[in-house]
């Protein structure tokens, strides 16, 4: 009797060549699922860290921008005064700061010597308002105009005021985002131009 030691060499190709079974199929599809789901998982994951990250890069720059813009119009006032003294300004816009910054100008081209800029809150947005006049007499609030918006985001300036004895402005804006976290951003600043209630 011969002993042949291909047959089951031969036998084992056979197997080899015949491809996956059903069981092997199955858990092949069960893993890369398992991989394709945690991949996906991992990658909503850091686009909703981006997210959230570029949102808060927003507020934080929209934030500053409106503390530093009011903090230069501070330092280039000729005197601050009370809205209170511009008719209807509080009636008009209700959510102002407060205040008024006035500018004199003696070189303007135009004409306008005279400048007042105030700032108030709507639509969440924080604007700013200007009224240019070529004698002294204040403005009205209907002679205010621009709506030039400063920043955006903004959900309130109510602790936002001036300390007419002390001479002394402060800013306080808070800021919401989609996912309603608030932002607070503060600053105060010393008026150097005479101060009227």
């Amino acid at each position: 009797m011969k002993i042949s030691f291909c047959a089951p060499l031969f036998h084992l190709r056979i197997m080899r060549n015949r491809g996956f079974i059903l069981m092997e199929l199955i858990l092949y599809i069960a893993i890369g699922s398992i991989i394709v789901l945690a991949m996906f998982s991992m990658m909503n994951f850091t686009i909703r860290v981006y997210k959230r990250g570029q949102n808060e890069d927003e507020i934080l720059l929209h934030g500053r921008h409106a503390i530093e813009y009011i903090k230069k119009e501070i330092k280039s006032a000729d005197k601050i005064f009370s809205s209170k003294k511009i008719p209807d300004l509080d009636e008009k816009y209700e959510d102002n700061i407060g205040f008024v910054i006035f500018r004199f100008d003696p070189d303007d081209p135009r004409g306008y010597k005279y400048n007042y800029v105030t700032f108030y809150r709507e639509d969440n947005k924080l604007v700013r308002i200007a009224a240019n006049r070529t004698n002294e007499t204040l403005p009205r609030a209907s002679s205010f105009g621009g709506f030039n918006t400063v920043a955006e985001y903004v959900a309130s300036i109510r602790d936002t005021y001036i300390d007419f004895e002390t001479k002394t402005v402060y800013l306080n804006f808070i800021l919401c985002d989609d996912l309603a976290r608030e932002y607070e951003f503060q600053s105060i600043i010393g008026a150097r131009c005479p101060v009227e209630y």
